[in-house]
């Protein structure tokens, strides 16, 4: 009896493994479109959407600088790379104008769910034109020198009166 319900319970398991990826990649058929994708980035980071046609204008009213795109249009890995700068994460594509699959949406959301649903710790969307990477207030004021000057000092104060 205990051996019949844990081959069931296993058994279960192993069917919702195997069906994890197919439920959160969503209820369509055929390839995602813009829109979809735009609605589960809206629900990522916990924003309540009425649908896939407002999800662009509600993330923008929660400060994301989302691209003008077409919801209905199917989703491409240019359109993914667009909206995922828009959330501050940095991705490029090679392939913009590729298909992008409901796997590859699960994908995404499996590597930077937990980035799109974490608080912003700086605005979100691509930087600014005069924001260096490599700057500390990011309006182009260089990071202060640690240890200025030309290495590292090993402090030899060799004086005539102290020798050690």
């Amino acid at each position: 009896m205990i051996r019949t319900k844990t081959l069931r319970i296993a058994g279960l398991a192993a069917a919702l493994i195997v069906a994890a990826p197919a439920l959160a990649a969503g209820r369509g058929e055929g390839p995602p479109t813009v829109g979809e994708f735009l609605l589960e980035v809206a629900r990522a980071k916990g924003l309540a959407v009425s649908g896939e046609s407002a999800a662009s204008e509600t993330l923008r009213n929660a400060g994301v600088r989302v691209p003008d795109l077409e919801p209905g249009r199917p989703l491409t890995e240019g359109d993914v790379a667009a909206v995922a700068r828009a959330l501050g994460l940095r991705v490029t594509t090679s392939r913009p104008s590729a298909a992008f699959s409901r796997e590859g949406v699960a994908s995404f959301f499996a590597v930077f769910g937990t980035e799109i649903s974490a608080p912003w710790s700086h605005p979100p969307g691509p930087p600014e034109p005069n924001e260096d990477p490599g700057t500390t207030s990011g309006k182009g004021s260089p990071k202060p020198d640690p240890q200025p000057g030309k290495g590292k000092s090993k402090g030899h104060n060799k004086s005539p009166s102290e020798p050690f």
